[in-house]
């Protein structure tokens, strides 16, 4: 009864602090945004959204393009943001409410890992709090404005709890896993790489000392199958435009570790533009020591794996050399942050802890409040700042306020180059200013835009000519002509190329998921009815199938 109370108690107070997380935000009118981040690309996402379970286009955002922007970046766990939008009819208010929605998700989780790893409530709460109310975290969410990997950082702890069990734990859980890397595909293809090369590194170092090998290496394969399963839906489709297209893709240009001593100034002062681990987290390393003893030998090996990779993230590490290694991938070093930050707060949750209850309790009455505060003055120094230092551009990030009205205004002018055709990178005259070119000269066609297609009249053509769009060719795409189907081609400047007849013509250029894709869907959906559904009705529906079939 007394461990349920504690387990209520310790919900509302997860409650609590996710609306102090967020108070900063609610506080200020609109949008807060730093010029050279990336708050104005996830808005024209959570826009483009519209249409995304019937169209991988949306013509409504993004220059009005047609990027197949959510064929390359996950988005099913952003498409809440949407449903905010929708039912506040407000931006500003739909991106606050998610972020709230997504903080108190990242709390709750957090706790429920933490829980089912060490079987204590107490550091399941301490874990919750220091891993959500973390600098970086708080990087992503506040300064850069960056969804993908903030909404990424609320599943890592699933991550750590379902590898735990499999590795020494009961491997019977390692459904855990499963979700956890799932929806991290689902939402950050990155953090997917940066996890999966962790939880081979803790595979290596604890593979010897595993009790009943076979059985765990089962339980992984099933981790590891099920998950690719389940992420099918998104897979299939990003590797057919991928592979049978030549897509520019954002690169890294080189690796730069951290200099010694703006990385202490950013922690001294746990700068949320610092991309740091924050001041809490460096001195809980100290701390972590202080409570060594209470380390078990698994903990003891993500502590110290993670104090490594925050001692890595400078410039000990000669980075410059590695920048021609598949490790340019992560593109920042920095990136490294969101991993480490999941190791420490573990590492100092469970040294924190205390057998004696008014000692816990007294613990955690200092230390919430504290973690609060801390974050809270941060964002508010940051949000009073007209600018900030930028430290991947070493240029100053300008402050401005987005409101709902200034929405449109970001569809129509953010115009986005990311897995657009390599040749629209070689000429960006097409695309950047909407040009219509009919053989060779420029027009001004009457058009019509909505999510799911661009419309184009043509008139008084005096032969037939090729037509050159701003919008941009994928796979899937559908063009009518007078409602008729044409094929269309990629034109020089990267774009959709096609023939008009003579005369008057209406051209409509449209998308449609490719069968590949559809499919791709279903078995992740079959897949997910398999892992959710419990076993033991499974087998039952079995029972009384077979019976039925032999009477």
């Amino acid at each position: 009864m007394l461990k349920q109370l504690s387990k209520y108690n310790h919900l509302l107070i997860l409650f609590i602090l996710s609306i102090f997380y967020m108070m900063p935000m609610f506080l200020y009118s609109g949008i807060i945004h730093f010029s050279m981040q990336d708050t104005y690309f996830h808005l024209s996402r959570i826009t483009g959204m519209s249409n995304v379970w019937t169209s991988p286009v949306n013509y409504a955002s993004f220059h009005h393009n047609g990027s197949m922007i959510n064929q390359f970046y996950p988005w099913l766990t952003i498409y809440p943001a949407y449903l905010f939008f929708k039912i506040t009819g407000s931006m500003v208010w739909g991106y606050k409410i998610y972020c709230w929605f997504i903080t108190l998700a990242t709390l709750l989780i957090s706790y429920y890992s933490m829980f089912k790893m060490k079987k204590s409530t107490n550091i399941a709460l301490i874990f919750s709090a220091v891993y959500t109310f973390s600098a970086y975290r708080a990087t992503d969410m506040f300064y850069r404005g960056s969804l993908g990997e903030a909404v990424a950082m609320t599943f890592f702890p699933l991550v750590l709890a379902g590898a735990y069990e499999i590795f020494i734990g009961n491997d019977k859980n390692w459904r855990i896993l499963t979700f956890g890397m799932t929806l991290i595909v689902y939402t950050h293809l990155l953090s997917v790489a940066m996890l999966a090369v962790m939880i081979a590194l803790f595979l290596i170092i604890s593979f010897p000392f595993w009790q009943d090998k076979v059985k765990r290496l089962k339980s992984l394969a099933k981790a590891t199958i099920m998950t690719v399963l389940l992420s099918l839906a998104f897979i299939i489709p990003f590797l057919e435009q991928m592979t049978q297209l030549d897509l520019y893709t954002p690169k890294g240009v080189s690796l730069e570790g951290f200099d010694y001593r703006r990385l202490l100034g950013n922690l001294i002062f746990n700068r949320v533009n610092g991309f740091s681990i924050g001041l809490f987290l460096f001195l809980a390393i100290f701390m972590t020591v202080v409570g060594w003893k209470k380390l078990k030998k698994p903990d003891i090996v993500i502590f110290v794996v993670g104090v490594l990779m925050f001692i890595s993230t400078t410039r000990l590490l000669p980075w410059d050399k590695l920048s021609s290694t598949p490790l340019l991938t992560i593109q920042f070093v920095w990136r490294l942050n969101a991993i480490i930050t999941l190791l420490l707060a573990y590492s100092f949750s469970v040294s924190f802890d205390s057998k004696k209850a008014v000692v816990r309790i007294n613990r955690q009455i200092l230390l919430l409040p504290i973690i609060a505060i801390l974050h809270i003055v941060s964002i508010f120094n940051l949000y009073n700042s007209e600018k900030v230092y930028n430290l991947v551009a070493r240029n100053d990030d300008m402050r401005t306020v987005i409101q709902d009205r200034d929405i449109t205004a970001i569809d129509n002018s953010l115009h986005n180059i990311d897995y657009a055709n390599q040749r629209v990178v070689e000429n960006m005259d097409v695309v950047a200013n909407y040009k219509f070119v009919l053989d060779g000269k420029e027009i001004k066609p009457e058009f019509n835009l909505t999510d799911n297609e661009i419309t184009i009249v043509l008139k008084d053509v005096k032969k037939s000519s090729d037509f050159v769009t701003p919008v941009y060719r994928y796979i899937g795409q559908k063009v009518t002509i007078n409602d008729k189907k044409v094929n269309s081609k990629l034109s020089d400047s990267g774009t959709t190329e096609l023939q008009v007849p003579k005369g008057n013509s209406k051209i409509t250029i449209f998308y449609q998921y490719t069968w590949l894709a559809r499919v791709a869907r279903i078995v992740s959906v079959v897949a997910l009815i398999f892992t959710v559904v419990p076993k033991n009705l499974i087998l039952k529906l079995r029972k009384k199938a077979n019976l039925r079939s032999s009477e």
